[in-house]
């Protein structure tokens, strides 16, 4: 198994905390029939303070916005002259 091209020991946890792109690839050979299998995972770990860097931006939702249902109703275009409308109005 190897971290970022470097190996490190199978048999115990390995923590990676160290803020920044990395690569862990395993590989396994079958005792059967001698295949072998390859496995590439590519992860962030990502920084609390914020540096791009050396990894991703902890992002923060938007504020929630309380609406009604008013808002998100289609208009009614009343118009005396035939001009042209938006298609979100809905005719009468």
């Amino acid at each position: 198994m190897l971290l970022d091209g470097q190996p490190v020991p199978t048999d115990v946890t390995n923590w990676v905390e160290s803020v920044d792109y990395h690569e862990l690839s395993v590989s396994r050979t079958n005792l059967t029939d001698g295949a072998v299998t390859n496995r590439l995972v590519r992860f962030i770990v990502q920084s609390e303070r914020g540096d791009p860097e050396n990894g991703l931006i902890r992002w923060t939702p938007y504020p929630l916005i309380n609406s009604t249902a008013a808002e998100f109703a289609v208009p009614a275009c009343t118009s005396s002259r035939r001009l042209p409308t938006p298609s979100a109005c809905r005719s009468r």
